[in-house]
């Protein structure tokens, strides 16, 4: 029996793509982008093991109304990565997967056929720190937003939180899509 190395599953989220999500950080990252936010999720190995059915099973079973991919890099674990994302959309949640490689890097591996059956949207290309900023739509500078259905648009990711604190136990999780822009200012009294 084949195994997924995930880093993390989060429930809840809302910071992480449309609506309320689940989030799941693979483990294992070969690109290794300078800076990156999520190093502790870059050694292949140092996840927890799960099937892709274990995975379904759980993450089916939420109320959220659909699943991120993240990590480390969903795309380096890309046939169960594939498969989970299948079996998560056949089972009524939409998928969006945040992933290092290029749109071209993407579909020289995987057909575009196979993409738009597996994921709403993927939001694509290398962490670069120096572009930071969240752009209008909500998202880093650096990735390209590709729509692979009707599910979503780019206004659908325009007003997310650009991250979250979660507090579990004595765990504080922050999570979300965008590192707050320092162009924002943020008033707590309004």
């Amino acid at each position: 029996m084949k195994y997924l190395d995930i880093h993390a599953i989060l429930d809840w989220s809302e910071a992480n793509g449309p609506g309320v999500r689940s989030v799941v950080w693979f483990q294992g990252c070969r690109i290794r982008c300078p800076g990156c936010w999520n190093p502790d999720t870059h050694n292949l190995g140092d996840g927890d093991p799960f099937t892709v059915s274990e995975l379904v099973d759980r993450l089916s079973s939420t109320e959220s109304d659909g699943v991120t991919f993240t990590g480390g890099e969903p795309l380096d674990q890309s046939d169960d990565c594939i498969e989970l994302a299948r079996r998560l959309r056949r089972a009524g949640k939409s998928v969006v997967m945040f992933t290092g490689y290029t749109i071209e890097e993407i579909t020289s591996r995987v057909p575009i056929e196979v993409l738009r059956d597996c994921f709403d949207t993927i939001l694509a290309g290398r962490y670069n720190r120096a572009l930071g900023e969240t752009s209008d739509v909500g998202i880093l500078r650096d990735k390209m937003i590709w729509h692979l259905s009707d599910t979503y648009g780019d206004s659908d990711f325009r007003f997310l939180p650009e991250a979250e604190a979660i507090v579990s136990g004595e765990q504080i999780i922050i999570t979300g899509l965008g590192l707050p822009s320092r162009r924002k200012k943020r008033s707590f009294s309004d």
